[in-house]
């Protein structure tokens, strides 16, 4: 995987300028819509997957098509929305027995036991399903079917079978997302609509070439 190629790529369409500036609208609008409007930018970073995962030319998506890019972002939605019900669960029941707890007369130690439970159930599975997710979203760049992406197995195979190309690749995307924001923020306030973007360019992009490399090896 060419991961420095991810941050990089932008700059090599020659409408990257256009293609920003709707993205950082497209932030704007999303913020200020307590995230409603982030859904086609979600979409977005899909397309981008896709676009790498076919080879396509050049990487950086178009926002023509609204429509494709909102259903792309409300499959990724689901997705993660559904895989995340069982740790919704389980963090629910901890709750709601700590709270018991913490009416008895020891109830501070049994709450801090249920605390480090929940710690120890609710990080491991949050980091599975971080890394399964980018592996989800190359099944819908692919193959557009829902059902398929739901089907964790799927996603599973493919982090297997690039392990470190998942790893390196959600950590990246992470990481570059979270400095881009707070770089954006400490130049400028309007500077972090831009970072966000350029963040989800290079999280489509890191995942696409993960997706493609899993699927070549396969």
């Amino acid at each position: 995987m060419d991961y420095g190629q991810s941050f990089t790529f932008v700059w090599k369409d020659a409408d990257w300028v256009k293609k920003m500036a709707i993205s950082s609208v497209v932030v704007l609008v999303g913020i200020i819509t307590a995230g409603l409007a982030m859904i086609p930018l979600i979409g977005w970073t899909v397309a981008i997957t896709r676009h790498v995962i076919r080879g396509e030319e050049p990487a950086l998506a178009e926002w023509s098509d609204f429509g494709a890019l909102i259903i792309d972002g409300l499959k990724v939605i689901v997705v993660a929305i559904v895989w995340s019900i069982p740790l919704m669960l389980i963090v629910g029941c901890f709750s709601g027995v700590a709270a018991i707890a913490a009416n008895q007369d020891q109830g501070g130690t049994f709450t801090s036991i249920l605390s480090i439970l929940n710690a120890c159930v609710s990080l491991p599975y949050g980091i599975i399903v971080g890394l399964l997710l980018p592996a989800s979203i190359g099944e819908i760049a692919d193959h557009g079917q829902l059902a398929k992406a739901l089907n964790p197995a799927n996603a599973f195979k493919l982090v297997r079978t690039n392990p470190g190309g998942y790893i390196i690749a959600w950590l990246l995307a992470g990481i570059a997302s979270g400095i881009l924001s707070t770089v954006g923020v400490l130049i400028c306030i309007i500077g972090v609509f831009p970072a966000i973007a350029y963040g989800a360019a290079i999280t489509g992009h890191l995942y696409g070439q993960a997706y493609k490399v899993a699927q070549s090896a396969a």
